[in-house]
């Protein structure tokens, strides 16, 4: 198996121009009359887990909260955390175990707000072979290439972890990086034997013949939050009501979006760029009510057994004091 290095991250932080595919979106709006306002940049990819987010941002919810949103569109989530570290955004959005590993390297982030929940009842990550395939197991995997979208993100530690569980010797399986819209093809191919991948990939990617092989975020955890909006601590400590308005937004927006995941499908669509269609047939992603330590944990410690952490953290380290 081949394994870079850890200074994936530290490379990122170098290439702030060039991280960041811009797109603003000012809102207009009157003065808000209970606080002062505050402008905020937000550096933030667009998948269903962000619609509580997007959808305040339509209703003027940040707006009456006296926060003036701009939106810059990002690549992933690396790549916001180049903008936060950078000052060009001062929100983005991430996965915990990024923060965890840039809080470990001595860059104060800190998350404000959750962002979304991982059900294993509703799996939406998993690893794909061929329907013709002779791969029954996750042992069958050894001496196998599998594709995933990172040879450090979240998702190959959860395969990692998952093929640990499953008996598996991980050592025995070879990782190559792939961008997840080319792994359908690899695997078509057979330059791959197999892919962990997630929706809206795995639909098309099962609609198309590939066959289930595991799921493995629930290596992980059966529950756990996969993202979350971040700042610096710096930019927090010296607009502390401002971040925490910002939390309270988020707050009260999942109420509703998590109650109107449904109807709220065409709008998905037009911010995320995906068919509505496509995301009718994903499964309902939930934000959680609130920024909870027991969501975060299991990722950070699935992270640390799987050496992506130097050493075991709490997740209360990477969440703001005072957040909701």
């Amino acid at each position: 198996m081949i394994r870079p290095s850890h200074a994936h991250l530290a490379r990122a932080f170098t290439l702030i121009a060039a991280a960041i595919v811009s797109l603003s979106m000012v809102l207009p709006g009157p003065a808000c009359a209970q606080a002062a306002r505050t402008a905020i940049t937000v550096s933030t990819t667009t998948p269903a887990d962000t619609l509580p987010f997007f959808w305040a941002v339509k209703q003027g919810m940040f707006d009456k909260a006296g926060l003036d949103i701009t939106v810059v569109a990002s690549p992933g989530g690396a790549a916001s955390i180049v903008a936060v570290v950078g000052g060009a955004a001062q929100v983005g959005y991430s996965n915990a175990l990024s923060i965890s590993a840039a809080h470990q390297k001595g860059i104060p982030l800190s998350y404000i707000a959750p962002g979304g929940e991982y059900n294993s009842n509703a799996p939406y990550a998993k690893i794909l072979v061929l329907p013709d395939a002779t791969i029954k197991s996750a042992k069958d995997l050894e001496g196998k290439t599998v594709a995933v979208t990172g040879l450090h993100d979240l998702l190959a530690l959860s395969t990692e972890a998952w093929l640990d569980k499953q008996g598996a010797d991980r050592t025995k399986v070879h990782f190559i990086e792939l961008p997840p819209g080319s792994m359908l093809a690899a695997l078509q191919q057979k330059r791959v034997d197999a892919m962990a991948i997630f929706d809206p990939y795995v639909s098309a990617a099962e609609a198309a013949g590939a066959r289930d092989l595991g799921h493995p975020y629930d290596a992980v955890s059966s529950r756990f939050m996969t993202a979350g909006w971040f700042v610096s601590e710096t930019w927090a400590k010296d607009h502390r009501d401002a971040a925490i308005r910002f939390a309270q937004v988020i707050n009260a927006a999942q109420e509703y979006t998590n109650a109107h995941y449904d109807e709220l499908i065409p709008f998905i669509a037009e911010y995320s760029k995906q068919s509505a269609d496509t995301l009718a047939k994903l499964p309902r992603v939930r934000v959680p009510n609130t920024l909870s330590p027991t969501l975060i944990q299991p990722l950070i410690d699935a992270a640390v057994r799987e050496k992506e952490l130097a050493a075991p953290m709490k997740a209360t380290d990477i969440i703001f004091a005072g957040v909701p």
